[in-house]
């Protein structure tokens, strides 16, 4: 078939090739109006640390662990859980969520970028705190387990202090009453000058591991910053769908304008 032939074709089925394309966006923007508006948020998220003397801080866990945690499908209805919605059966926002959840660890950071989609704002933003919410709760075990192993040796320390200076109050009154005609009181004098060393070092040692308790120090995954939520819907793209409903209708006008005038041909 040339290409005469097919202006020909064209022009002899011209209504059709016009009538398709715009019955075809019809339904597209009909479409395209009927589906349910997609926001997309996205946010930064900091793993908790546990914090050590000497040292920045140990994270609570690696961010290829908090990754693979986000991307587990059973987290997914975990979060769902936690904002009051049953996973069976499955409904559109979970659905939703664990089909465009994505995470991903920053490299050379602790910082894991979280994106997700939902049908409001609203919904985008709940679900974010949601999801690190949940994240703490996975790691709250490890969290106290440390608080409270730092805690009891804060206290052993506190309590070998207390001792010493009551060693120290002891030796004091042997030195201010020493028994005449014995040189104690240089034994006493050199163990008073030890016990007081021991209590600075003791001091030192509790007051280093109050500093690892400091929120700057030990703290639980949290938001890095402001989630950020796009000013209008992603999805659905009208444009795109109503230019592709354009084009399937011109092409499968074409298509039947020449399957018809071949037939008519033949006969």
């Amino acid at each position: 078939m040339s290409l005469i032939d097919l202006f020909r074709i064209m022009r002899r089925y011209r209504w059709l090739l016009l009538a398709a394309p715009l019955l075809m966006v019809m339904i597209g923007l009909i479409a395209a109006t009927l589906m349910r508006p997609v926001w997309e948020a996205s946010a930064l998220i900091e793993i908790g640390k546990l914090g050590k003397i000497g040292a920045v801080g140990e994270l609570i866990e690696t961010p290829g662990s908090t990754v693979g945690r986000l991307m587990n499908p059973g987290f997914g209805h975990g979060v769902f859980r936690r904002l009051g919605i049953t996973a069976n059966p499955i409904p559109p926002e979970l659905k939703l969520f664990q089909d465009s959840v994505k995470a991903r660890a920053i490299p050379n950071t602790e910082l894991i970028e979280l994106k997700l989609k939902a049908y409001s704002p609203e919904e985008a933003k709940n679900q974010i705190l949601a999801v690190v919410n949940q994240l703490r709760a996975t790691q709250d075990e490890t969290f106290n387990s440390h608080i409270s192993y730092t805690k009891r040796l804060i206290a052993v320390i506190a309590d070998r202090i207390e001792a010493s200076r009551n060693a120290m109050n002891a030796l004091a009154q042997k030195i201010a009453r020493p028994k005449p005609g014995t040189n104690e009181v240089v034994l006493y004098a050199m163990l008073y000058q030890g016990t007081s060393k021991e209590i600075n070092k003791l001091e030192q040692k509790k007051l280093q591991l109050e500093e690892t308790l400091s929120p700057q120090k030990t703290y639980l995954t949290r938001l890095a910053g402001e989630l950020y939520i796009t000013d209008k819907p992603v999805a659905p793209k009208k444009r795109a769908i109503i230019s592709l409903a354009a084009l399937l209708g011109l092409l499968s006008a074409i298509f039947f304008a020449v399957l018809h005038n071949s037939s008519r041909n033949k006969a």
